[in-house]
């Protein structure tokens, strides 16, 4: 489980190390913030393994897991994606696809509750929050003054939500067999 830990904070964590040195430092992307935290998240995760191994923190797991797809999800079909850098693929499929197979296979369901996917939206929030309020103009789509705004904000809401309670179900279906 502590190898499985490493890999995913060192996906992480390269990922968003060869964005910043591409970028000149900048952390202003949302898949630069989720990736800087799933591998700060998986490294204490190993840690905690090393003193404790029953220490999972799966709501901390999923979160990471939404924000992820969020990421992966996005970039995939509102932005034009190019996966040939490998922090791009580091950021918008790998780590991705490591998080969420995480929760999805290791989780269990015993320790999940159903408002989880509803508190999981606080850190897209805050994103937002932290976007507009820092004026960032990486995102098109992300434009308060269009009138299709509040819709599309409400569209990623509720597609967010719907990701988490698939996510859960998924735990949940694996765990009872």
């Amino acid at each position: 489980m502590i190898v499985w830990r490493l890999l995913v904070a060192a996906s992480g964590l390269l990922g968003v190390t060869l964005a910043v040195l591409e970028f000149d430092g900048g952390l202003g992307a949302l898949s630069q913030q989720a990736s800087l935290a799933a591998g700060l998240l998986y490294a204490l995760l190993a840690a905690l393994a090393v003193v404790r191994p029953v220490t999972d923190l799966p709501w901390a797991r999923g979160a990471m897991a939404s924000i992820l797809a969020l990421v992966a999800v996005t970039y995939a079909f509102l932005l034009s994606p190019d996966y040939g850098p490998l922090y791009s693929l580091l950021e918008h499929v790998v780590t991705p696809i490591l998080v969420i197979a995480d929760f999805l296979l290791l989780a269990h369901a015993t320790q999940t509750s159903w408002w989880w996917p509803i508190s999981w939206l606080v850190a897209p929030l805050a994103y937002l929050a932290y976007y507009l309020t820092q004026g960032l103009d990486l995102y098109p789509f992300l434009d308060p003054q269009d009138p299709g705004f509040a819709g599309l904000i409400a569209g990623f809401l509720v597609g967010l939500l719907a990701i988490g309670y698939a996510m859960l179900a998924v735990v949940r279906a694996r765990s009872a067999r």
